[in-house]
């Protein structure tokens, strides 16, 4: 009996750290995933902006995907090559701007994993809010807005949630 428990414990202990390895590849993907987006929703933004701004007043209200890709606005990592359509980093995910009424912009990723939700909504403060699912939350109003995000991301009863970031004019 004695024999046959070393060989049981050591197969058990290995068996437990493949888990802990694959559940730590899991969550560093998960990571990788939100700096990503945050990393092009920031590019993303600034270039927009930028590029509106340098035309005079900023007035975005007819600003689509292929106006974004031809302007130049767009990072590499979302363009999918067909001239119109962004792609996130989470599998299926799309990315898509357009112009506010107000002369501003918003960019809407959906397909946004929930797991990642509250850190890439959290992560990136755009000044006109940030709407999750149709939620919308508003940065700097002295509410609890941390909480507010989680609350919103976990609404959710698919995998998946839609972020828009609002940028007024």
């Amino acid at each position: 009996m004695k024999d046959i428990l070393g060989p049981i414990i050591g197969v058990l202990a290995g068996l437990f750290g493949l888990a802990a390895v694959a559940l730590a590849a899991w969550e560093l993907d998960h990571v990788y995933m939100v700096w990503q987006a945050s990393s092009y929703e920031s590019q993303l933004a600034n270039k927009i902006d930028k590029t509106y701004r340098l035309v005079g007043a900023m007035n975005a209200s007819n600003l689509s995907n292929s106006a974004a890709i031809n302007g130049g606005m767009v990072p590499e990592g979302l363009l999918t090559g067909d001239g119109s359509t962004l792609k996130g980093p989470w599998s299926g995910s799309t990315v898509a701007v357009s112009g506010l009424a107000s002369g501003g912009f918003q960019s809407a990723w959906t397909g946004v994993s929930a797991h990642d939700c509250t850190s890439f909504a959290g992560g990136h403060r755009s000044n006109g809010g940030v709407t999750i699912n149709g939620t919308t939350i508003t940065f700097g109003t002295g509410g609890d807005t941390a909480s507010q995000i989680a609350s919103a991301c976990n609404g959710s009863s698919s995998g998946t949630v839609t972020i828009t970031f609002l940028y007024p004019a």
